[in-house]
Formats: structure tokens, sequence, C-alpha cells
């Protein structure tokens, strides 16, 4: 067992996927496993990482291709770690960020931990941040006011560290679909009593073309606003008050 899992899904981004890898084994925390799902990629991206990299502290699971959330189940139930970090394969994080949530996740005994995100063009210009001015924490309530808000925790799965018990299997969403990281992360925050916001931007989100957010209205702009109206009528209800 490790401390931090970090589980990074792979489906082709030959172009981004060792800038990524390399930005996680040079974290200046060590104790950790590198989870790479390759969720039946066509490109080079699985022989970048062959060649590339050469560290005990990989470890790469094939499957058939099944969808962003689908990958990230088959990361965590491939996992060890008592924290688990997800990565997108084409971002990039800080040498600093898995050391930052660490001590914090620690030292406050959260059950989530949540950073600020850069947000990168493709050529690495910095295009804009989200971040808050000062440390934060949130009981669930008011984490699920604050994601749809924008003025904190945030509706992504990666730029936070996880305390294993809080994650289910079952909250992972089956397809292929826009806005997939909400869908998984709200039955998250409602298995955690304490999450804690910090202002640090450690996390490089990049944008580009090959986004699925970036691909025009298509099918999996229905399947997301099905999920997204079951989870609004769930949300009205539960938190009505919020």
């Amino acid at each position: 067992m490790c401390q931090i899992s970090v589980v990074v899904p792979v489906y082709n981004v030959e172009k981004y996927i060792e800038r990524c890898i390399r930005s996680i084994l040079e974290q200046t925390f060590s104790d950790m496993e590198v989870i790479i799902v390759n969720d039946g990629s066509q490109d080079s991206s699985i022989d970048i990482i062959h060649n590339a990299f050469q560290d005990r502290r990989i470890k790469i699971v094939n499957k058939e291709n099944a969808g962003l959330p689908q990958a990230r189940r088959t990361g965590f139930e491939n996992s060890t770690g008592r924290y688990i970090v997800f990565v997108d394969a084409d971002d990039w994080i800080e040498n600093n960020m898995l050391q930052v949530l660490y001590e914090k996740i620690v030292s406050s005994q959260a059950d989530i931990v949540c950073c600020g995100v850069l947000f990168d063009d493709d050529e690495g210009t910095c295009m804009g941040r989200w971040k808050t001015e000062e440390e934060t924490a949130y009981d669930t309530a008011s984490a699920i006011r604050n994601l749809h808000s924008s003025r904190g925790v945030y509706q992504f799965m990666w730029n936070k560290l996880f305390r294993r018990e809080v994650i289910s299997v079952g909250d992972f969403p089956t397809g292929h679909f826009v806005g997939e990281d909400y869908c998984t992360l709200i039955p998250i925050i409602e298995k955690a009593a304490n999450i804690i916001q910090i202002p640090e931007n450690t996390y490089h989100y990049v944008q580009h073309g090959s986004n699925m957010t970036k691909a025009g209205f298509g099918p999996s702009f229905v399947q997301a606003y099905e999920h997204y109206n079951h989870l609004r009528k769930y949300l009205i209800k539960r938190y009505d008050n919020c």
C-alpha cells in the first residue's frame, strides 16, 4: 500500500502524455503509484509511456474503450493508495501538487482537499485561473453550493485529493458524454463531511480542440442532459435550502 494513487486514463493523447506523466513522476512527494488506464487507445500513447519511462511506480491497465468515467473506475479498482488523485492525460501538474494536498489532508483530517486551477491553451499560455483567496472549509451542503456557483471546490475530478473511503465504484457513470466530472463528483461529495479548498494553483487544465466540450453538439450532449436532469431533480429535493 502507498499513500497516494494517481489515476491517469489514456485515450489517444500522444501529443500530451509524456508531459503529463513526467509532471507526476517529478513530484516532490514520492510515496505514490501511477495507475495508467489504457482505455482502448489507438495511437502511440502507450508506446510513448513504455519508451520514455522505466519507473517501478507505474502500472498500466488495459481495457476496452468505455469512456472516461469507467476508465477512472478501473484505475480506482486497481489502486492501493490511502488517497486518490485523478489526472487527465492531456493536462499536467506542478511538482509540488501532491505534497501540498497530502500535507493538508493529513493535518486537517479532511475527506477531500481541492487546489486552484490554471487554464492553459495548447501553446502553454495561461488564459485564466480559478482559485480562492484564502483556505476555506466546507461541509457537504456548502461544498455543493459553492461548486455550482464556481466559488470553490469546482466541478472537476482532477484538482482534488480524495480520501479513499469517500469513493465507491458506483460513483462512476457509464458512457461518453460532456460533464462526466460533475456527475461523478456529486455522489462523492455527499459522502464527504469535511472538504477544504486551498488557494494554491497547482493543476494545469489544457484547453485544446480535442476536448469533448469543444467538439460541438452531438449524442454526448444528449446523454449529458439526461444525467444532468436526473441530478437536478435529486439536488433540488435533497438541498432545497442551498
